[in-house]
């Protein structure tokens, strides 16, 4: 997620520079996710802050990086730390996290140490440090994953020695060892035990996952207590949205 969103920046940060000349020298970032809240991201030199949408500068420039408006709150970074701000761009989740994720359902993925715990909007701790991955909640559950080793780089890593990249790119351009994908509740009890080598968020009651086999690998769909609603016997799935989902059928293997 953080790398792609790095990308995503750069790219549109060019084609705005190639198309427009800013004699504020703040640069415009007119991109958000989903569902994000009403500000757009803005830069100035190596600071960023957010503007509205009449291009009003409602955040001054003044973090070193920083995320879109979820449920109110925006992850920020001063340094090598994270903590979230308000819409008027006041800290209200004091900046003391190594990574942070967005809030959905109320609660974000935060990284302390080498360990992803879930706080609420007051910044408590409503799931402690114990995961090695974590994603943020959808439809009151969330996506965790755990991992053995991790060659990244032409290099190995452990839990323990791993940099923060490979624990904060959820695995962009890493390879790992007994990598499984399970979820949680709001409470951290697992729904399901992490077991699948690949999975995605859910979606209209369903999370995409995926199975290996001799077969090689399949995707299929499973409700929130782990029932395979729909088998692991696809090469590709994309999210249930409205009630359908795309699929890709390998005709050669006969499916």
């Amino acid at each position: 997620m953080l790398w792609v969103r790095i990308v995503l920046k750069i790219g549109a940060a060019l084609f705005l520079l190639a198309a427009f000349s800013f004699s504020t020298s703040v640069e415009i970032i007119p991109i958000k996710q989903k569902g994000a809240g009403p500000l757009f991201q803005i830069h100035r030199g190596r600071k960023w802050g957010y503007m509205d949408r009449t291009g009003k500068v409602v955040v001054r420039p003044q973090f070193d990086w920083e995320q879109d408006y979820f449920d109110g709150l925006a992850g920020v970074s001063q340094g090598q730390k994270w903590g979230y701000a308000d819409e008027p761009g006041e800290i209200v989740i004091p900046i003391q996290f190594d990574g942070a994720g967005h809030f959905s359902d109320g609660l974000a993925p935060v990284l302390v140490g080498r360990r992803w715990a879930y706080i609420d909007l007051a910044g408590r701790f409503v799931v402690v440090p114990r995961f090695q991955g974590a994603a943020e909640f959808h439809e009151g559950v969330a996506r965790v994953v755990t991992w053995d080793t991790a060659r990244c780089d032409n290099r190995s890593y452990t839990n323990e020695d791993a940099p923060a990249f490979v624990l904060n790119s959820s695995g962009f351009g890493c390879e790992y060892t007994n990598r499984r994908f399970g979820f949680i509740s709001r409470g951290g009890e697992f729904l399901v035990a992490p077991q699948y080598s690949d999975a995605e968020d859910f979606s209209e009651g369903l999370a995409n996952i995926r199975t290996d086999d001799s077969d090689g690998p399949r995707w299929g769909f499973i409700d929130r207590t782990g029932k395979a609603v729909i088998p692991p016997r696809f090469t590709a799935v994309l999210p249930f949205s409205e009630g359908l989902a795309a699929v890709r059928v390998d005709t050669t293997g006969g499916l």
